[in-house]
């Protein structure tokens, strides 16, 4: 089996890498790192659910590729707490950070937020909008951000209710994020304040980029 060159030509990429990837199993370590020399490092599968055969692939691929990854995109993908597992598994193996990994439209209780939360260490942007996370599991995704050696870039819970309690934690994790979005999540200005009172108290001078930015998405964005 020539993994490559069942590459060549293919117009849908990633709907028959798809199909590839549920065969990958089969194949020797050589065929995988042959397989992981024609990827992009942007992987789009949104709107395409994920098998646990699949995911297991991917995990495999992802620590072969040869360069950084630009953005793994998994929105709407039905993942369950097995396939979540398995590809932040393979997440965490990668040399070198992700650029952004993008989690919206999939439904993720605290159980599968603290598994996201184990390879943060490789990840500069979470996109997680509309994922149904909770003050819980909101909770264990800022402890693990608080713990992170390189402050995340961007962080977006937008379309996630967890209102002015779910405020009271990010408000832990201020000094660890670049850019924070929160759009729509049931903040009311009671909670703004809360963000704003904390933004001033720990003076997020304009000297620091990364808590300038924080500044200024927290004013610019909480609607």
């Amino acid at each position: 089996m020539s993994l490559g060159s069942s590459l060549v030509g293919l117009d849908n990429f990633f709907h028959i890498l798809l199909d590839l990837l549920t065969d990958i199993q089969e194949c020797s370590d050589d065929e995988k790192d042959s397989l992981a020399k024609f990827l992009q490092l942007d992987l789009e599968f949104s709107d395409t659910p994920i098998s646990s055969s699949t995911a297991h692939a991917l995990a495999q691929i992802l620590p072969r590729l040869c360069g950084p990854v630009e953005k793994l995109d998994l929105r709407r993908c039905n993942m369950n707490l097995d396939s979540l597992k398995m590809i932040c598994e393979g997440i965490s193996k990668l040399e070198y950070k992700m650029k952004c990994l993008d989690l919206g439209g999939n439904c993720f209780g605290h159980k599968e937020v603290k598994i996201i939360s184990g390879c943060l260490n490789k990840v500069r942007d979470l996109w997680l909008l509309d994922c149904g996370i909770s003050a819980t599991g909101l909770e264990v995704l800022c402890e693990a951000i608080k713990k992170l050696e390189t402050p995340m870039e961007n962080l977006d819970l937008s379309l996630n209710e967890f209102g002015d309690e779910g405020v009271k934690i990010i408000s832990g994790c201020l000094s660890t994020v670049g850019k924070l979005w929160l759009r729509r999540c049931g903040i009311s200005e009671n909670g703004k304040r809360i963000l704003q009172k904390e933004l001033e108290r720990l003076g997020l001078p304009v000297s620091s980029f990364v808590r300038f930015e924080a500044k200024l998405l927290i004013q610019r964005v909480i609607c």
